[in-house]
């Protein structure tokens, strides 16, 4: 396997790079103070920390996109509690249809989140299963995929 820009043969898959330049440094130690009436006061320490390297960086996975669509959610729902008071504050009284309109804005934001849910993770499926794919040059950084080669055809020249 060549990299297609400088054609070095020193490449990795992006998971392998990712994996050797990721480190978990873990810390224990104590913690002692004292008191103002003279007494002491001790308390274990622990922590863990990962740090990546420039290059397993370079070489993560990509992130998976947030699922903002839950505010479309919440601010239905809240609407449905909030719009009714308000309109009862200036008219004084709250029409059936309000709460059919509201019911259907709580219907569509949940819709908009299951349906933008299945598509955000279609497409971070797509960007992990291409991650993994996808091999990185150590000597430019270049990241790419293998050509594709289909078996049983030869290429016309």
């Amino acid at each position: 396997m060549q990299c297609p820009k400088c054609e070095s043969d020193d490449v990795l898959l992006c998971s392998t790079a990712y994996e050797q330049g990721k480190s978990v440094i873990k810390r224990k130690g104590k913690i002692e103070g004292g008191m103002d009436g003279g007494g002491r006061i001790t308390a274990d320490h622990e922590s863990t920390e990962t740090v990546l390297t420039e290059f397993a960086k370079r070489a993560a996975a990509p992130a998976l996109t947030t699922n903002s669509l839950w505010y479309s959610l919440i601010g239905a729902v809240v609407a449905f509690f909030v719009v009714p008071s308000v309109w009862h504050d200036f008219t004084g009284h709250n029409p059936q249809w309000l709460y059919f309109l509201l019911l259907a804005a709580v219907a569509v934001a949940i819709y908009r989140l299951v349906t933008g849910y299945k598509k955000r993770r279609s497409e971070d499926d797509a960007q992990k299963a291409a991650w993994e794919r996808s091999w990185i040059c150590k000597r430019c950084g270049t990241i790419f995929e293998p050509a594709q080669k289909t078996p049983g055809v030869t290429p016309v020249e």
